[in-house]
């Protein structure tokens, strides 16, 4: 890795920049921290962006790995614009080849509009590739990358799109085009996921958050999210709630079954009562043999079709 000790530059202000004192003083930056499922915890990969200057600690030799990931601080420090980095295209051939296969992409940017939909493309490859959908990390981790949009957008402009950009009625319109996409595919049927019930929200002002029997046992407000998906594990509409999910059953739920597809076609009932009630509801489900119940505070899955 070179190191330019001719040059200086501002050690960045920065989420994600760490200082290693008995490592020669070395910047390191973190480019992803995709979470380990096995022990619990995100595992931090970090690169060395450069070593802090002996005379001053606000700034730092930078190296080669800090003038592709900053290309605009180095053009700034230096009025040199970096030489053309070669991009690449893997994530963006599988996006093609993702909706040439489904339609996906055609579909989101019906909904969306085009560019709100290529955005939202670009963040869905991101997340695909880095596991993660910490916005902060996305413009310096797929600047590299050949995306939809043609750059990559920072995260304000992301932030900005999320909280703002997109409306109640774009959303309900990609679910029904999506929806009425899978029944052309020839879905027929659906599984119901409800292992998103219960869960705490973690964001503050969200309007559909309130008061439950959160899982974590804590005095917090919750949110509940069902999904349904094929047999196949092929996502086709998702919807959430206000109210705790703590029960679900095997219900018939043929997709296409109204203009919307999202409340009344894909809702699994909920409940709130007592055990005896719950045993008199779990006997009213139809096909109970492939039926599995979700206790208060828990998930679960029913098939349906």
């Amino acid at each position: 890795m070179a190191v330019y000790r001719d040059r200086r530059v501002p050690i960045p202000d920065i989420t994600g920049i760490t200082i290693n004192r008995g490592d020669n003083n070395r910047v390191l930056y973190v480019l992803s921290a995709p979470y380990d499922n096995k022990v619990g915890y995100t595992r931090p990969k970090r690169i060395t962006i450069g070593y802090v200057c002996e005379d001053d600690t606000t700034t730092m030799y930078p190296t080669n790995k800090y003038k592709t990931i900053f290309p605009a601080k180095w053009e700034k420090s230096f009025n040199e614009t970096p030489l053309p980095i070669i991009k690449k295209m893997g994530m963006n051939v599988l996006g093609q080849a993702a909706n040439m296969s489904c339609g996906i992409g055609d579909v989101v940017c019906e909904a969306f509009g085009n560019s709100a939909g290529k955005k939202m493309l670009d963040y869905a490859l991101y997340s695909i590739l880095y596991h993660s959908d910490v916005s902060s990390q996305f413009e310096a981790r797929m600047s590299h990358q050949i995306l939809y949009s043609g750059k990559a957008y920072s995260d304000s402009s992301y932030s900005d799109l999320f909280e703002r950009g997109l409306t109640k009625d774009q959303i309900l319109a990609f679910k029904k085009k999506w929806a009425m996409q899978c029944k052309k595919d020839g879905v027929d049927g659906v599984w119901l996921c409800i292992d998103g019930s219960n869960d705490d929200c973690e964001s503050e002002g969200v309007e559909l958050a309130e008061k439950g029997h959160a899982k974590s046992k804590r005095n917090v407000e919750i949110v509940s999210f069902t999904y349904a998906v094929t047999p196949g594990g092929k996502p086709v509409t998702f919807d959430v709630y206000l109210v705790a999910l703590k029960f679900s059953c095997r219900l018939p739920l043929p997709v296409g079954r109204t203009p919307s597809v999202t409340a009344d076609a894909v809702t699994p009932p909920t409940h709130t009562g007592t055990g005896s009630e719950r045993e008199a509801e779990k006997r009213a489900c139809p096909s109970p043999p492939s039926w599995r119940g979700a206790s208060e505070g828990g998930g679960g899955s029913s098939p349906s079709g």
